[in-house]
C-alpha cells in the first residue's frame, strides 16, 4: 500500500497506477483507496479531453478494458455515470478510435444495457478490423446477442469468428457452450467443445463445457469428473460450482449438491458479470428445493 501511494504521488498522470491503487483498494475492501484510484483514472480522462490527446486515450481506455475487475469499482456508484460521460466526450473527440468504443460497451454491458452495448459494439466492429480486438468485439457482440437469446446472431458471429481465428480455442467453446446451455445441437456442440480441449486442455471454462455438455448428455458421473476438474482450474468459479450441484443431485449425492451450491453463493461476489440477482435466485431455490429431499 505505501508503494502505491508512493506511486500515485509520484506519478498521478498514469492511469496504470490509478488502476492498481483501485484494485490494491477492492482486493483489501478498501472503499476509499478504490475511490481514489478511480478518481485518478477520471481525473486522467479530464486532461485526454482538454489536451485531445488520442494516444493517451488509447492507453487509459486499453488499461480500463484489460482491468476488469477493477471497472465493478463503478456499479452502483456515482462514479458510473461519469464514467460513461467521460468515454462519450472521447468518443466524440476520436469517434473511429475502437478502444473507446471498447471501454464503452463494457461498461453498457456491465449494466446489463444490452441494446445501447450493441449499438457500440456493432460501431466498434466497423473500426477494428484485425487482431485480439478485433476477436473481442466480436465475442462481446456475441455475447449480447447471448443475452437477448438471438441464437441465430450469436451462430452467424461465432462463425465469422472461427474461420478469422480457427486456432483460436475461445471462439469454439463459445458457440460449443451456446448449444449445450440452450440443450440443442448436441452432437454439434461437442464437437466444438472437443476442438477447444484439444486446443487448450486446462482452461477451466472449456472443461466447465464439456462437463456440462455431458449433464446435457445425461453422463452424470463423467459431468461431475470434468466440472470438479474444472473447478479446480478456476478457483471456486460460481456458474462450474453450480453446474457441479446440479450433476450432483442428478446422481444423487444431494448433500453434495447442496454444498456445492452454497458454495457457489459464497464465492459469487467476486464475479459480478455472472453472479446476477437471477442466478442467485436460482441457485437459492436449488438448495430449499434439495434440503426439502433430504427431510424425513
Amino acid at each position: 500500500e505505501v508503494l502505491l501511494q508512493q506511486s500515485h504521488a509520484r506519478f498521478p498522470d498514469l492511469p496504470r497506477v490509478g488502476f492498481a491503487l483501485a484494485e490494491y483498494g477492492m482486493a483489501t475492501h478498501t472503499e476509499k483507496m478504490v475511490q481514489q484510484g478511480m478518481e485518478s483514472v477520471l481525473a486522467v480522462m479530464d486532461t485526454i479531453q482538454e489536451a485531445t490527446q488520442e494516444e493517451l486515450c488509447s492507453e487509459l481506455c486499453f488499461e480500463f478494458f484489460v482491468w476488469y475487475k477493477v471497472r465493478f469499482a463503478f456499479i452502483g456508484t456515482p462514479l458510473n455515470p461519469r464514467l460513461e460521460e467521460g468515454l462519450q466526450r472521447c468518443h466524440a473527440l476520436f469517434p473511429e478510435n475502437g478502444d473507446v468504443l471498447r471501454a464503452i460497451s463494457q461498461v453498457q454491458l456491465d449494466q446489463r444495457q444490452w441494446e445501447r452495448a450493441k449499438a457500440t459494439l456493432l460501431k466498434a466492429k466497423a473500426v477494428v478490423e484485425e487482431g485480439r480486438a478485433a476477436k473481442e468485439v466480436l465475442l462481446q457482440l456475441a455475447y449480447v446477442y447471448d443475452k437477448t437469446d438471438q441464437v441465430d446472431q450469436v451462430e452467424t458471429l461465432l462463425r465469422e469468428a472461427i474461420a478469422q481465428y480457427p486456432d483460436d480455442a475461445q471462439v469454439y467453446n463459445f458457440l460449443g457452450y451456446t448449444y449445450a446451455d440452450r440443450n440443442i445441437k448436441l452432437e454439434e456442440a461437442q464437437s466444438l467443445i472437443e476442438k477447444a480441449c484439444q486446443l487448450n486442455p486446462n482452461d477451466g471454462n472449456i472443461v466447465d463445457s464439456l462437463g456440462w455438455l455431458y449433464y446435457r448428455q445425461g453422463r452424470y458421473k463423467e459431468a461431475i469428473e470434468q466440472l470438479e476438474r474444472a473447478n479446480q482450474l478456476e478457483e471456486d468459479h460460481p456458474v462450474i460450482l453450480d453446474h457441479l450441484g446440479d450433476a450432483l443431485l442428478k446422481d444423487g449425492r444431494i448433500e453434495d449438491a447442496v454444498a456445492s451450491w452454497k458454495k457457489s453463493l459464497e464465492c459469487g461476489p467476486d464475479f459480478p458479470t455472472e453472479f446476477t440477482p437471477e442466478f442467485q435466485r436460482q441457485v437459492s431455490s436449488k438448495i430449499k428445493e434439495a434440503e426439502k429431499l433430504n427431510q424425513p
